[in-house]
């Protein structure tokens, strides 16, 4: 297993339940679809997370927190 899956998959499925399945699907569809790989090299998930934000004001607190809760803040 690859390090930090478990971590991703613990955020991902923590989305899922704020969100639902489909919103949060399609969000993290498109905050991924929407990087670029020189946004993403060394920064451990801080241009996702702030690409989920820009996409998401809405929730934008929830979302903080749940990235917060695994260690992985802007």
């Amino acid at each position: 297993m690859v390090v930090g899956t478990e971590t991703w998959g613990s955020i991902f499925w923590q989305m899922r339940q704020l969100l639902g399945q489909v919103a949060a699907d399609k969000l993290l569809f498109d905050a991924w679809f929407a990087l670029h790989p020189d946004d993403v090299q060394t920064d451990r998930g801080a241009s996702f997370l702030r690409k989920l934000l820009e996409i998401d004001t809405a929730h934008q607190s929830q979302i903080k927190a749940i990235f917060a809760g695994r260690g992985l803040t802007l």
